[in-house]
C-alpha cells in the first residue's frame, strides 16, 4: 500500500513540475517491480500468462511513449 501511495504522491509532483522526470521513472520501476515479479513466476512456474504482465507492458510503453503520468 505504502509503494502506491509514494509512486502516486512523485507522479503528482511531477505533474506539477515539482520533480524531475527521472524520479518519476524511478517510482515508476518500483511499482512495476512486484507485477512483473508475479508475472514472470507465474510465466515461469505455471506457464500462464496473467495480467501482470500485460500491465507492466502497458505501462512500460506508456512511459517510454511519453506519456509519463498515463504510465501511472
Amino acid at each position: 500500500m505504502a509503494r502506491i501511495l509514494v509512486t502516486g504522491l512523485i507522479a503528482l509532483l511531477f505533474w506539477q513540475d515539482l520533480v524531475r522526470v527521472e524520479l518519476l521513472w524511478l517510482a515508476v520501476a518500483a511499482g512495476l517491480y512486484p507485477l512483473l515479479k508475479a508475472g514472470l513466476l507465474d510465466l515461469v512456474h505455471k506457464r500462464k500468462i496473467g495480467t501482470e504482465i500485460f500491465v507492466t507492458i502497458a505501462t512500460l510503453v506508456a512511459v517510454f511513449g511519453g506519456e509519463t503520468v498515463a504510465g501511472k
